[in-house]
């Protein structure tokens, strides 16, 4: 097997400081129930604007993808999901709830909206995705997502959820980087010879 490739390093590079700010914001913020509380609702409180690095990181990692995908001459539309999820959570991070909530609560939802169309469609719709494996690594997260949303202020109290939905965001994420550098992904076209 070969290791992983530059845009999947991106890929996990990016993705590490968005839980480790969160985790960290929360050890530090006097009366923030991680259980109860969205993770945006750290942006509030002392060292809030560390959400803006964390929600840009997020989002690098998602365009990682897509150039990765996009690289693996997946259809532009599928490589195009992960890379307009990680616009918007680039817009999150910059619409932060103390400033603008309206637009942090879109930007979010269509994020989330974004990347799990893109857990579902390309196992789905690229057959060079449609091994056993590949469909393990986006619908397991899919599933995962989907049931903590569904979930949310039912049986799981709402940070909970949102963490468990964001959870399976990063798993995704990280999973399909892999995925991509393993035996059997698409590859870029040879380049054609000289002469």
């Amino acid at each position: 097997m070969s290791p992983m490739g530059a845009l999947g390093w991106l890929t996990w590079g990016c993705l590490l400081p968005f839980p480790l700010i969160v985790i960290r914001l929360q050890e530090v913020q006097a009366g923030y129930q991680p259980s109860q509380q969205y993770m945006s609702e750290q942006a509030l409180g002392p060292g809030g604007q560390w959400m803006l690095p964390a929600f840009v990181s997020l989002g690098l990692a998602c365009i990682g993808n897509a150039l990765h995908l996009y690289r693996r001459r997946i259809p532009w539309f599928l490589a195009a999901l992960p890379g307009l999820a990680g616009i918007c959570f680039c817009g999150a991070g910059w619409h932060t709830l103390a400033t603008a909530a309206d637009w942090h609560i879109a930007w979010i939802a269509a994020a989330f909206v974004l990347a799990a169309l893109g857990m579902y469609l390309l196992p789905r719709l690229c057959p060079t995705l449609g091994d056993t494996l590949s469909r393990l690594c986006c619908w397991g997260p899919a599933l995962l997502m989907l049931g903590s949303t569904a979930l949310s202020d039912i049986l799981l109290p709402a940070g909970t959820a949102q963490r468990l939905a964001a959870l399976a965001l990063l798993s995704w994420l990280a999973l399909l980087a892999w995925r991509l550098d393993r035996p059997g992904a698409p590859s870029p076209p040879a380049a054609s010879p000289v002469g």
